[in-house]
């Protein structure tokens, strides 16, 4: 998806399946079925991943073009530093003082990914 960054928008608007799309979702089918679900539930659990990836990779390209503003992306800290110190807001203030986590795409992509799939398997 990062490659075709209209793909996230297309996945959620696409209205007709051509072999391709069926032939893809057929594939997916099949790789979930040892989770033990039925087939509506595997559906479920492909869109629910559909929908994530295609949310992530929306938030990749944000990203990458915010980089293209490095002074907005500076103000923006700057703005957020500020209000986690003005008392106001004291879970975002915790959440800005956490220990950092690996920030790269790919590193906040897996920590994501997995957080979901151990949702989907205790489910």
């Amino acid at each position: 998806m990062l490659r075709h960054p209209w793909l996230p928008a297309a996945v959620h608007s696409r209205r007709t399946l051509g072999p391709n799309s069926l032939a893809f979702l057929e594939h997916a089918l099949a790789a979930l079925r040892p989770i033990g679900l039925d087939g509506a539930a595997r559906l479920e659990v492909f869109a629910q991943l559909t929908a994530f990836v295609a949310g992530h990779v929306s938030y990749e390209v944000a990203q990458a073009q915010a980089a293209q503003s490095p002074d907005r992306a500076a103000a923006e800290g700057r703005y957020l530093a500020a209000v986690a110190a003005d008392g106001h807001h004291p879970e975002l203030a915790e959440a800005l003082s956490a220990a950092g986590r690996p920030v790269t795409p790919d590193a906040t992509f897996t920590r994501f990914l997995n957080r979901l799939v151990d949702g989907l398997d205790a489910a």
